[in-house]
């Protein structure tokens, strides 16, 4: 049986989130209001957020863009698939 675990209205330009993946879901649905998309195409050069000297460097935009990609490779490497869903 397929387990899907659906997320939504995760808002990651505001904050970091971990998901983890307690139940085996295989696919992990993100639906609606996981960013603000228009930053990760206005920075698209991912950046080293690691370190937080660089990161009070950055504008709220680029540094939302790397947490979404940061987010994004971290739940990869959980589920076996991630379905991501603008519906704006």
């Amino acid at each position: 049986m397929l387990k899907i675990l659906p997320m939504s209205d995760l808002h990651l330009e505001f904050s970091n989130l971990t998901v983890e993946n307690h139940h085996g879901a295989d696919v992990l649905v993100l639906a609606g209001d996981i960013l603000v998309a228009k930053a990760v195409h206005d920075h698209p050069k991912p950046v080293d957020i690691s370190n937080e000297s660089k990161r009070e460097t950055l504008g709220s935009n680029q540094l939302a863009a790397q947490i979404f990609r940061d987010f994004i490779s971290d739940v990869s490497k959980k589920f076996k698939h991630v379905d991501y869903r603008d519906w704006e």
